[in-house]
């Protein structure tokens, strides 16, 4: 818990720092993503948990504009999954969600209807296409 603490203290730091003149503004702004992740990192690791891998995995949507997750059953990949898909939302930009059978992709696709609501998801499979523009397609 001390390493979540202290992450949650970087930006009151970084404000401090940047009052004394020893950290821009400019700087901080440039940098912002990466001291982002150092943050989920550190916090990742010093967190006492069996799972800070993918602690880790939640900063990769952060970082880059394509996430593709491959891991085995109960590594976080559906964590992963809702925040990209957060992040893709608050963005503006389009999304895709794929699931390796037709049932998932269904029972996702309702999941992500209650979310989200009709009008932004969609849904493409072998022989159903629902709001296929839509800005979060299953």
């Amino acid at each position: 818990m001390i390493a979540f603490g202290a992450a949650f203290v970087l930006p009151v730091l970084m404000v401090g720092l940047n009052m004394l003149d020893l950290l821009s503004a400019r700087t901080i702004r440039r940098s912002w993503r990466w001291l982002v992740v150092l943050v989920f990192v550190f916090a990742a690791i010093a967190t006492p948990t069996p799972d800070a891998v993918s602690m880790f995995y939640l900063v990769i949507p952060m970082l880059f504009n394509s996430v593709l997750v491959a891991a085995p059953t109960g590594a976080g990949k559906t964590v992963v999954a809702q925040f990209s898909i957060a992040l893709a939302v608050a963005r503006g930009v389009r999304v895709f969600y794929t699931a390796p059978i037709k049932a998932l992709s269904n029972q996702k696709f309702n999941e992500l209807v209650e979310a989200y609501g009709a009008d932004r998801v969609g849904l493409l499979t072998g022989d159903t296409s629902i709001n296929r523009d839509a800005q979060i397609v299953v």
